[in-house]
């Protein structure tokens, strides 16, 4: 993921103004969650990240490691899915 940080802390905003379960007591913990989310999902793939937070939005999924991960498996199938669409349609040309 590129800018992960920066990435973190906009999923972040995109959840608290969907008001998703995200309650920090104060900044210290808000830095602690996006250091901890930014650790560990750095390596993900920008497109399959960017899919998973609309997921975890769309379905108002509470914020956790779990469901980002599970949110990121079902990204990674559609991903999939359209790379074999566009492929197809390839194909019949």
């Amino acid at each position: 993921m590129e800018r992960p940080y920066e990435q973190i802390r906009q999923m972040v905003k995109l959840f608290e103004y969907n008001r998703l379960k995200l309650r920090f007591r104060n900044e210290d913990e808000r830095a602690r969650f996006i250091d901890g989310w930014a650790e560990h999902f750095c390596e993900t793939d920008d497109a399959e990240w960017n899919i998973a937070v609309t997921i975890m939005t769309a379905r108002r999924r509470e914020p956790n490691f779990y469901n980002m991960e599970k949110a990121l498996r079902e990204a990674q199938g559609i991903r999939r899915e359209r790379r074999l669409d566009k492929e197809r349609r390839e194909n019949n040309q």
